[in-house]
């Protein structure tokens, strides 16, 4: 068992052509050159692209403050560590499953303590890392119905 970043292809769509075309490093500028394969592009998906929330402008000032205080504690270092660092022993259906979206998530430590593998917990770390900061991220779509949309794709 093990962790690694999303695999990448050798070819790529090019958009002048309309066709699909061996990668070079003009036409996939983010792309590994490896000895064996040639030019490979990676795009790692960043899927649901993160959380939201919003107070009313209509509701009164005690309740737009209770809310306030309540989506801070709710996304507070200490509160949002228990959804995505569960404890390993936990049974499966009691593990929520958020994906890291705090950098103090991404601490190997923190996901050993909880009682994970180091090895397997270091691989998770950094390819996570290194999906964040990919120049050639590709995010979730962000328009109405896209779920729905993506659902019959």
């Amino acid at each position: 068992l093990g962790v690694a970043p999303t695999p990448g292809s050798e070819f790529v769509l090019n958009r002048e052509t309309g066709k699909l075309e061996w990668c070079t490093k003009q036409l996939c500028p983010y792309a590994k050159f490896y000895e064996d394969l040639g030019w490979v592009n990676v795009a790692p998906y960043a899927a649901n692209g993160g959380w939201g929330a919003s107070i009313s402008a209509h509701t009164t000032p005690d309740r737009q403050k209770a809310l306030a205080d309540f989506f801070l504690w709710a996304s507070s270092k200490e509160q949002s560590q228990q959804y995505v660092i569960a404890n390993a022993t936990l049974p499966w259906y009691e593990i929520n499953g958020q994906d890291p979206w705090r950098k103090s998530q991404l601490d190997v430590d923190k996901w050993v303590a909880q009682g994970y593998d180091r090895e397997l917990s270091q691989q998770y770390v950094e390819s996570i890392s290194s999906n964040l900061v990919s120049k050639n991220v590709v995010v979730e779509a962000r328009f109405p119905k896209a779920g729905e949309i993506m659902g019959v794709l």
